[in-house]
């Protein structure tokens, strides 16, 4: 049996999974637990809290490794193409979003401010990375794994954000996010 850097039961992790697809519109009847989507996720939440791993492109290749969601040449791999989320335009592809995933990767790798501000920072960490939207598919998975990741770091709790109420509030801040110029897609 793997040893866990976090604590988080199998039961927590199960739970996520279900809703952070649910969320994206793969409703838990459509996908078993031993359905390749589910197992793929599972595996991605299990290297966030057994390996602490919050490498998106090692996310994303977990995730979606074998599910057929996406071709395997762009499973881990940066978007190469423009995408468009609702009237959100993240950065173009290339140079201009490699720079922005960067901008993110610092902002990690500095941490937060203050201990104090950690639930804070996570969510701040987390809603670059929607921006940024590295990949053509999976980036709300990757990035509430990010999340986590970001919470479990600075001993936050497992955080599960349920389909219905909680993700419309979810989604109601993100955009916020976007709106408030505090993300520039410069």
């Amino acid at each position: 049996m793997t040893r866990s850097i976090y604590n988080v039961s199998t039961d927590v992790l199960s739970e996520f999974v279900f809703n952070s697809n649910h969320i994206e519109g793969y409703s838990p009847s459509d996908y078993p637990k031993t359905s390749r989507l589910y197992k793929a996720h599972m595996k991605a939440a299990q290297m966030v809290v057994r390996e602490a791993i919050w490498e998106p492109t090692v996310l994303h290749m977990a995730l979606l490794d074998g599910t057929d969601m996406l071709p395997a040449y762009e499973v881990g791999t940066y978007r190469r193409v423009q995408v468009y989320i609702g009237d959100f335009y993240p950065p173009s592809p290339g140079r201009h979003l490699l720079d922005h995933v960067e901008r993110w990767r610092n902002m990690v790798l500095d941490g937060p401010n203050s201990w104090a501000d950690t639930e804070g920072w996570a969510w701040q960490v987390h809603d670059e990375f929607e921006c940024c939207h590295p990949f053509t598919d999976g980036n709300g998975r990757t990035g509430r794994l990010i999340l986590n990741a970001m919470r479990l770091k600075y001993d936050l709790p497992w955080l599960t954000i349920h389909h219905g109420d909680e993700q419309q509030a979810y989604y109601r801040h993100i955009r916020d996010f976007q709106r408030s110029g505090a993300w520039k897609c410069s």
